[in-house]
């Protein structure tokens, strides 16, 4: 889509100035000490402007967080601000994920930030949530590519971390033993993916994913290599 200068300039006055009144505002979602309230600021010709914030409700600091944004089927991100974004589109809708900017991760008990984007098409307001780390805190142990078939052993109450280069996906868990708790960044989003696993109960879980690119769903078309890494994960009593 192509604005004009008129346009341009109209969307950048929106953008200085506060929310108009009546914006409509979507009740927050909360989920592991953080919440989310998604918000129509201004709406011209053909989209809107959506803006996003961030509350941390845990007791403790956050250093990071990420967000989740439905959009409405047809809808599409043109851009973004203070939050560094990739979207993955469904027949239905489209799926947004934002993690926080260096300068923006940093957030008190009870503080909030936003985040804002230029959003393409028409529908209801998106709807969003978001993860931080205040609840998780520092993993106990980090592991990293270089651990791809390992077996490490966890207490309860300890925590795993998971820090893998931008083209692997999530991880998915086998076992009760852990409880993912944080997700930020890996395919697509461009961003390195950091993840934080809880320990539940006493047992063993298998931790894995692979590596996945873009060229392989869509043309050009290409045909790199695919990764495959997994860790095996046993879970003690703190008394064993």
């Amino acid at each position: 889509m192509t604005l004009g200068l008129s346009t341009i300039v109209g969307l950048l006055t929106m953008l200085a100035t506060p929310a108009i009144a009546g914006g409509t505002v979507v009740a927050a979602a909360q989920s592991a000490g953080c919440a989310a309230t998604a918000r129509v600021d201004g709406e011209y010709a053909g989209g809107s402007i959506v803006t996003v914030t961030i509350t941390n409700t845990a007791a403790t600091a956050a250093t990071r967080w990420t967000a989740n944004v439905t959009l409405a089927s047809g809808q599409s991100v043109v851009s973004a601000w203070n939050a560094i974004v990739a979207t993955a589109g469904t027949t239905s809708a489209t799926y947004v994920t934002a993690v926080n900017a260096a300068y923006n991760g940093q957030l008190a008990p009870g503080a909030s930030i936003t985040f804002g984007m230029l959003v393409t098409g028409t529908g209801p307001t998106p709807t969003a949530s978001c993860i931080n780390n205040a609840i998780t805190g520092e993993p106990s142990v980090t592991l990293t590519e270089a651990d791809n078939g390992k077996t490490i052993t966890l207490r309860i109450g300890q925590t795993l971390g998971i820090s893998l280069p931008a083209a692997y996906r999530p991880t998915a868990v086998s076992g009760p033993a852990l409880v993912k708790a944080l997700t930020r960044g890996g395919y697509p989003t461009d961003q390195p993916l950091f993840e934080v696993y809880r320990t539940g109960t006493a047992g063993s879980a298998d931790v894995s994913t692979a590596t996945d690119y873009a060229c392989l769903h869509t043309p050009p078309w290409c045909a790199l290599p695919q990764k495959l890494w997994q860790v095996h994960v046993d879970v003690v009593g703190s008394g064993d």
